[in-house]
């Protein structure tokens, strides 16, 4: 299902870090077609790669151990 609504307008952020958020927020919705599915997908694909970087970086042995569990699903 494809939202079709048109926005009303631009609520202005009450600060300069909410508004790039909101910005950020608003690229993320329009490349996904506001599809929660691919939102969520979108957002799984992330975290996996933040948590390899993470496990790359905090436990290198770890990591290579994880990817070739992930591989072997």
């Amino acid at each position: 299902m494809t939202y079709t609504r048109e926005r009303r307008s631009h609520v202005e952020a009450p600060d300069p870090i909410l508004a790039e958020l909101w910005d950020v927020k608003r690229e993320i919705n329009k490349s996904a077609d506001y599809r929660i599915d691919i939102l969520v997908d979108m957002a799984n694909k992330a975290a996996e790669q933040v948590q390899a970087q993470w496990l790359q970086q905090a436990h290198p042995a770890d990591a290579l151990k994880a990817r070739a569990a992930d591989l072997q699903r």
